[in-house]
């Protein structure tokens, strides 16, 4: 299931801070790019909070969402060098 994102931070090339709110807890998805000798390092922090966050963290909703880091990654380095090349 999808659920909206709200923007809580931006910062054109350097990093972008979303809040998405499932029913009963929030998570918080950071991205940092900084530059590195060859192209960019990514940094991404990940955040539970809220009534459920306990429980999901029991049954190993972190772990699930680490798995899907990869694929996040790679969309932001996509965007990434889309905005670079225009």
């Amino acid at each position: 299931r999808d659920y909206p994102c709200r923007i809580r931070r931006f910062e054109p090339g350097r990093a972008l801070e979303l809040e998405v709110r499932p029913p009963f807890f929030v998570v918080i998805n950071t991205y940092e790019v900084e530059p590195a000798e060859s192209g960019a390092r990514i940094r991404h922090a990940l955040e539970f909070s809220g009534p459920l966050s306990v429980p999901m963290r029991r049954v190993g909703i972190p772990r699930i969402y680490r798995r899907q880091l990869d694929q996040e990654v790679a969309k932001v380095i996509a965007l990434a060098g889309a905005s670079t090349n225009q």
